[in-house]
């Protein structure tokens, strides 16, 4: 383009779409991720993070078991549930 005073918009729009892009890339994994209480067939209860949800399997961060009384057990490590294992699942309110 000969003219700048149309070049120059068209190439802040550009860049302003690119960085709007990249920031939005930058910050998909900050988004806070839910906390659940999963109750199994068992009749075990876990409460954890969700960190990912797939292929027929839930995985669960930061989890612990809860037993009746209000005790809890932390688990070490991010716990992989079976959808087919699971009774039901609650999201608390925060």
């Amino acid at each position: 383009m000969d003219n700048p005073a149309i070049a120059i918009p068209i190439l802040a729009g550009t860049l302003l779409a690119l960085a709007a892009g990249i920031n939005r890339f930058l910050n998909r994994g900050l988004r806070p991720k839910p906390a659940l209480i999963v109750v199994l067939r068992s009749g075990e209860t876990i409460r954890g993070t969700l960190i990912r949800r797939r292929r027929g399997q839930l995985e669960l961060g930061m989890a612990e078991l809860l037993e009746p009384g209000g005790k809890a057990t932390t688990i070490d490590g991010n716990v992989f549930l079976d959808r087919a294992n699971i009774r039901w699942v609650q999201r608390p309110q925060p």
